[in-house]
């Protein structure tokens, strides 16, 4: 299954940032299209609680391979689509005691 919605890119580099004194706040970002297969996705959070921030209410995605990616689809609608698609993927109780009698 593949995801679409759109991604966070900084448009100050983070370490410059945090060398030059900058809150992430001062960065506000710029929303580019974005897909995502959700098979490569390990975990989701929510990014942001706080009102004035740019990525309130966002969702923040950890992949296989160590990177993190801020996407605009609220945290509530994704956690949703991640738990459904997880729990779709995992085999049943009966599968898993077949695969034990094998």
């Amino acid at each position: 299954m593949v995801h679409r919605c759109k991604v966070f890119c900084h448009l100050i580099d983070p370490e410059q940032m945090e060398l030059m004194g900058l809150d992430e706040k001062t960065d506000q970002g710029k929303w580019l299209p974005f897909s995502v297969r959700m098979d490569v996705v390990q975990m989701c959070k929510l990014t942001s609680d706080e009102p004035d921030h740019p990525t309130m209410g966002c969702t923040s995605l950890f992949v296989e391979n160590g990177d993190t990616y801020i996407i605009n689809t609220p945290y509530e609608k994704f956690s949703a689509l991640f738990e459904s698609y997880f729990s779709e993927e995992a085999p049943s109780e009966d599968e898993q005691e077949d695969d034990d009698t094998l």
